[in-house]
């Protein structure tokens, strides 16, 4: 698994400010502007290392060329799908002979959906909340979203500075919490699969004031 992005396009800053009308989601604003950044990001699977290697060695240099760029590699620690079949348009990821994180460990997410349509308004609502928790959470680093088949697919990438602070903002009560639990009750998706991405190595910058 591969991520490539632009610097700053690809991070938001934790900030205090909490608006109180949000106070119970632990939602900090639904201005999309607050959530959403510009940017362009290449996301990548590969088989092997060696796969990878030659084509970043090959065409797709430019692609990781140039100055303002992160990188990372990373490998799947661990795979749970919604239901037994699910997949990634055909890609079945696997975590055969990945050890499992530990709490202290960097961690990428990765979670891949298509809504069930008449479920669409409600997640729009409780994603916003989602989104907004992990743009302010101090354990997030980064994240860019994904999508061929909009608008009832969706796919998500997150980094995050540990295990731990990432459970924090998936479990604790807050936008996410809620909405996972929703999602789970109701049975809104006809594919799910979440990914832990172990990383194995980075380079560039986040824009970060510490290290991606």
């Amino acid at each position: 698994m591969t991520v490539r992005t632009k610097g700053t396009d690809f991070c938001r800053l934790y900030r205090e400010h909490r608006p109180r009308k949000h106070h119970r989601t632990f939602t900090h604003s639904l201005d999309p502007r607050s959530i959403i950044r510009p940017g362009r990001a290449l996301i990548a699977a590969w088989d092997t290392p060696e796969a990878a290697l030659a084509a970043f060695r090959g065409p797709l240099a430019v692609a990781v060329a140039g100055p303002g760029r992160f990188s990372l590699d990373g490998r799947v620690a661990r795979v749970r799908r919604e239901h037994p079949h699910d997949n990634w348009h055909g890609w079945n990821p696997s975590d055969d002979g990945s050890e499992p994180m530990s709490s202290d460990e960097p961690l990428v997410v990765i979670v891949h959906g298509i809504l069930k349509p008449k479920h669409l308004a409600g997640f729009v609502k409780n994603n916003m909340h989602a989104a907004s928790r992990a743009a302010f959470h101090p354990g997030h680093r980064g994240s860019v979203d994904v999508s061929s088949q909009l608008p009832f697919e969706h796919t998500s990438v997150s980094l995050w500075q540990t295990v731990k602070l990432a459970r924090d903002y998936a479990y604790a009560p807050g936008g996410h919490a809620h909405a996972m639990q929703h999602a789970r009750t109701v049975d809104t998706h006809r594919v799910g699969c979440y990914l832990q991405v172990r990383p194995l190595a980075c380079s560039g910058s986040l824009g970060l004031d510490t290290d991606a």
